[in-house]
């Protein structure tokens, strides 16, 4: 049994896609076969970013395109401990990165199947902070779409968004670039964005924002640690 800080629990066909660190091995996408499918949303429900859960890892089920796939057995994921990452926040901010493998094939939202198999990606997950982030809501193919305008400092882009809680509250917004604000971020948090690669569709594979994670600013005093490790060690549901 692995404990395990979810960092994405998105949309992917009619399931989810989980992602998120396992202390002292890094990111892990916990999978129910060795090809990468889905999640039903029932095993997936009671938790989601930033909660720390248990999940019986079986063992690693890399794919070309999705290294950090792991198989997990059928008891799933257990035992919401925590709602706070303070504990793991050392680790949560070395997974953030200026310039991720998984942006560094171009500006593109997408990376050619055939580019990949040629020359695989170290990872397919990753975490950044961006500079800025906006919200485009635009018609695609007759739906819906909700993308993530992000800018690095050194390349913008421009993604589409799995991020469940993200297009709920975009659900009636007018076509347009909307702020960040309107999903709820106040001006005084930071956002890190869960990045990831997604399976092949016609032949390409697309990068996308399966998380927006708004975090509280570090405690900047002796009372504002005290009442964040309160906080931490205040037993929680399960």
């Amino acid at each position: 049994m692995a404990e395990f800080l979810c960092l994405a629990n998105s949309r992917k066909h009619s399931g989810r896609c989980v992602a998120g660190l396992v202390p002292g091995h890094g990111w892990v996408r916990p999978v129910p076969d060795a090809t990468g499918s889905e999640i039903s949303r029932r095993e997936t429900a009671h938790f989601g970013p930033l909660d720390l859960v248990d999940v019986p890892l079986v063992r690693d089920a890399p794919l070309d395109i999705q290294p950090e796939n792991a198989l997990f057995s059928v008891e799933g994921f257990s035992k919401v401990r925590a709602h706070d990452p303070a504990r793991l926040r050392g680790e949560l901010d070395a997974l953030v990165e200026r310039r991720p493998a998984l942006l560094e094939r171009g500006l593109a939202d997408r990376i050619p199947l055939a580019d990949l198999k040629r020359s695989p990606l170290t990872g397919s997950l990753a975490l950044v902070e961006p500079r800025s982030v906006r919200w485009r809501v635009r018609e695609n193919d007759g739906a819906r779409q909700v993308r993530c305008q992000f800018d690095l400092g050194w390349g913008a882009f421009d993604l589409s968004v799995t991020d469940i809680g993200v297009t709920q509250a975009l659900r009636d917004a007018p076509d347009g670039v909307h702020d960040r604000s309107v999903t709820g971020v106040r001006d005084d948090q930071r956002l890190l964005l869960t990045l990831s690669l997604g399976e092949p569709f016609e032949g390409e594979c697309y990068k996308l924002v399966a998380a927006a994670i708004a975090l509280d600013q570090r405690p900047r005093d002796r009372r504002g640690l005290r009442l964040a490790l309160a906080r931490l060690f205040t037993p929680g549901p399960g």
